[in-house]
């Protein structure tokens, strides 16, 4: 046995003094039953926000029980696993809950992944059951599983019973398995039990002090187990969650508009998002909503720099809060509260401290012999305590070597998660992450084992012999990049072979850029030599010709340069934004700049429709000589697809899922968005604020491209109101309306809120109205700070100052709600 060299009082340290987590939370109650006692606490309390539509925590477990109650009747036991293919929404929710109630776990199965990926993750886990969407049909063609459809088979449910099921499922049952990146080319289930999720969700409220007042921003996708931060802990102490929508990150000025609307108070984000939020924040002066008062960053480390400027943009009343944990430690195991002003010891470090373990949690840094290294010594941060995975599904090799024996804890059959993170313990005794000791990285939050992409590639008939490896050619611009060399004869192409990695990989994990090479170099050991990969020109992507680029393409090659560590001469007219490595979280920061340097804005939907280097610049000068920037450029019209010979179709006010419903439509017809924000200050500037004034200026905007009918038009959700008064303006101007589309409407949810209200308060009675009042004053609260920020544009424009960006928008956006709500339709006919 190797000899351990810590001993005596530092052994005492490291062992007991720095692991002194212990809580007496009751962890064999399932979060389902947490959930519950808080239904009968709060039951009138809202628990879901979805743009603008809300549940209360009464409403949300029925619709839960009615669902659990079906998947008991279909046979569903404690130990299966049930997937969950649905997109963010409140079914999405239910669906988790209820197959908690059920007993049963879940299986995130995400609609946007390769059909491949699916079907891998699909045959590993068998999961018993689905729930799914229809719009969601084809993303399993070859999945042959019982399963309902919770849009189409919404009916059916709302028949069922909706009190609470028995309890199902204790402790030591698997409560969810989320699938990470695997090095051999599969990915790896990890099994998460109750105790360990119920241990978690009760630490968060502790060490982040949420309650009843706070609403958390619900960002990540289900297959990020940061999701299960963002769910359950809130939906335990009364609080709330807000689920993004899709146009939400369409802006940085749209996010925070997003969040103040909703009051959000806490903030749950990936590093990689918080830091793009930061930098565009302090570049764009943009304010930070009054509603937020808590941060929470995970995934990649935070650097001292970012956190210098939240902690100015915050000015103290939103703290900052670094965590953490691998997948396989449920989520988190530490966190540090970043203080206002940075201590002697952040001052002189190069990275943010992970601070220390979160509550029944513990601590090890052990060498290459599994034994302790002494205080201040570099060692791998093995996790131990109630928050350690089961294991693996499937993989009983790789289990005995990720988990091992846990030595130190006296815990009988306790186990360490060996993370293959390297740490150190600084002296006031937080941890400070080092990196990795092997081949795993972490990107834009996502953990991805670079040998997956290494094997895909090698997969392929024409290729040699590929790596992978992570590039940062600019601070804070991560992206992944291939080489490849091709087999003797054989002559792949870097587009062939972005298509087979995107084929079998989800997107996070497709390389943006890939790079042919005649061989890979190698080191004196006869290594791959990563260090000497060059960087990848960007001539490798083209087609190997290449013409002088214009005065605006060289201006704007300069911009795309500087942003994504590159010289201006690799780039070409043809260099497409998004192979180069670019993402739609860079791309807010690439039209901040590129509006500073032309003095025109573009949105994000320019980005996607030109998405090359010659034609942005070509873009940028149409709208240039066309006096496009500024007040006068302002449109509500964003074209998606402006050519075709059918007649166009105006999708209203949601650019986000014009860009989903587009590619549905035939290549021949012509697809427009509607979207308020595009004319922020023409449609403040109006002398009424209803909806009829508004509907008249986007109507005028619709005109400019197409004149005279027949229209045809859509709209989701409430804007269908807006859809609906531009079609009565049309006919009102003498014009034919042959499509008017509504997706997901419901124009009756006053009426509907009225019945809940009665029903309830028959229910629960004076308590219910009790509860109405307290919400009612916490929105005035929240509702106050919007109004805030609203005073702040007034009082700048009063002084001669410029509004904010997302001050404007805010306003906007409280105008237009107000209209939405106020709006009385007349008959169409």
């Amino acid at each position: 046995m190797a000899r351990n060299f810590v001993n005596g009082e530092e052994y005492k340290r490291l062992v007991s003094d720095r692991n002194q987590t212990a809580r007496d939370w009751n962890v064999e109650i399932c979060v389902s039953q947490l959930f519950e006692a808080q239904v009968a606490a709060t039951p009138a309390a809202i628990a879901l926000v979805y743009g603008d539509q809300a549940l209360t925590y009464d409403q949300l477990n029925r619709r839960v029980n009615q669902l659990a109650h079906h998947l008991c009747s279909q046979g569903i036991q404690p130990e299966d696993l049930v997937g969950l293919c649905l997109d963010r929404s409140f079914e999405m929710v239910i669906g988790m809950l209820a197959i908690h109630k059920a007993g049963a776990a879940y299986l995130p199965l995400d609609p946007n992944y390769p059909a491949d990926r699916l079907s891998l993750i699909v045959e590993d886990a068998q999961p018993k059951f689905l729930l799914t969407q229809a719009k969601n049909a084809d993303c399993l063609p070859e999945l042959d599983l019982p399963h309902i459809w919770m849009d189409r088979d919404a009916q059916m449910l709302a028949q069922l019973p909706d009190h609470n099921p028995e309890p199902r499922a204790t402790g030591s049952n698997l409560a969810y398995l989320i699938y990470t990146s695997g090095s051999t080319g599969k990915p790896k289930g990890v099994m998460i039990e109750h105790r360990s999720l119920s241990n978690f969700c009760q630490a968060v409220q502790e060490f982040y002090a949420v309650g009843q007042g706070d609403r958390v921003l619900q960002f990540s996708t289900i297959n990020f187990d940061l999701s299960v931060e963002q769910f359950y802990p809130y939906l335990i102490c009364g609080g709330s969650l807000a689920l993004r929508t899709p146009e939400m990150t369409e802006s940085i000025p749209q996010f925070l508009a997003c969040c103040a609307a909703w009051e959000v108070t806490v903030l749950d984000l990936p590093t990689a998002y918080w830091n793009l939020l930061v930098v565009e924040m302090i570049s764009g002066g943009y304010a930070l909503p009054p509603s937020i008062r808590r941060a929470v960053i995970i995934g990649e480390p935070a650097s001292p720099e970012r956190v210098a400027q939240w902690q100015q943009l915050s000015a103290g009343r939103a703290p900052l809060v670094n965590s953490y944990g691998p997948t396989e430690a449920t989520v988190a195991a530490t966190r540090y509260f970043v203080p206002p002003q940075p201590t002697e010891l952040d001052a002189a470090s190069a990275q943010v401290s992970i601070g220390v373990p979160m509550g029944n949690m513990q601590i090890y840094l052990l060498d290459a012999q599994q034994q302790l290294v002494p205080d201040g010594s570099i060692g791998e941060i093995c996790i131990g305590g109630l928050g350690v995975a089961r294991g693996y599904l499937n993989r009983p090799e790789i289990n005995a070597d990720r988990f091992i024996c846990d030595r130190f804890s006296g815990t009988p059959n306790g186990r360490l998660y060996r993370t293959g993170d390297l740490g150190r313990y600084r002296a006031d005794g937080n941890l400070i992450c080092l990196g990795r000791m092997d081949n795993q990285v972490k990107l834009r939050g996502y953990r991805i084992e670079l040998g997956e992409i290494e094997t895909c590639l090698n997969q392929h008939p024409m290729v040699k012999q590929a790596v992978v490896i992570v590039r940062e050619d600019t601070p804070g611009n991560k992206r992944l990049v291939a080489y490849w060399v091709n087999k003797q004869g054989q002559q792949a192409t870097a587009t062939e072979l972005s298509s087979w990695v995107a084929g079998q990989l989800p997107d996070y994990m497709v390389p943006s850029a890939l790079v042919s090479l005649e061989a890979l170099p190698l080191n004196a050991n006869g290594k791959v030599d990563r260090k000497a990969l060059p960087l990848p020109a960007m001539t490798m992507l083209g087609d190997g010709t290449a013409r002088a680029l214009t005065a605006s393409e060289q201006q704007l090659a300069e911009i795309w340069a500087a942003l994504m560590g590159l010289a201006p001469s690799d780039l070409q007219g043809e260099s497409n934004y998004f192979e180069l490595g670019g993402n739609s979280l860079s791309a807010l920061g690439l039209l901040v700049q590129v509006e500073k340097e032309f003095g025109v804005r573009l949105n994000l939907s320019d980005l996607f429709l030109a998405p090359t280097l010659g034609a942005m610049a070509l873009r940028l000068e149409e709208q240039r000589q066309s006096g496009a920037s500024g007040a006068a450029a302002e449109t509500t019209l964003m074209q998606l697809r402006p050519s075709g010979q059918k007649s166009p179709f105006f999708f209203i006010n949601s650019i986000s899922f014009g860009l989903l419903l587009a590619p549905h439509f035939a290549p021949d017809h012509p697809f427009y968005s509607i979207n308020i924000f595009g004319a922020t200050e023409r449609l403040l500037a109006l002398e009424s604020g209803s909806l009829r004034a508004i509907a008249e200026s986007c109507t005028n905007d619709l005109q400019t491209v197409q004149p005279h009918g027949p229209y045809h038009l859509g709209g989701y959700c409430d804007d269908s109101k807006l859809a609906f008064e531009m079609a009565q303006c049309l006919q009102e101007r003498g014009e034919e309306v042959a499509l008017l589309a509504f997706i997901d409407a419901n124009w009756e949810a006053e009426v509907n809120d009225l019945h809940s209200h009665w029903a309830n308060l028959r229910n629960f009675g004076l308590s219910y109205l009790g509860e109405k009042v307290r919400s009612k004053v916490e929105m005035v609260q929240h509702q106050l700070g919007v109004t805030w920020q609203s005073w702040i544009s007034h009082f700048r424009q009063a002084q001669g100052e410029e509004a904010t960006e997302v001050g404007r928008d805010i306003l906007l956006l409280r105008r237009y709600n107000a209209a939405t709500a106020a709006h009385q339709p007349q008959i169409f006919a």
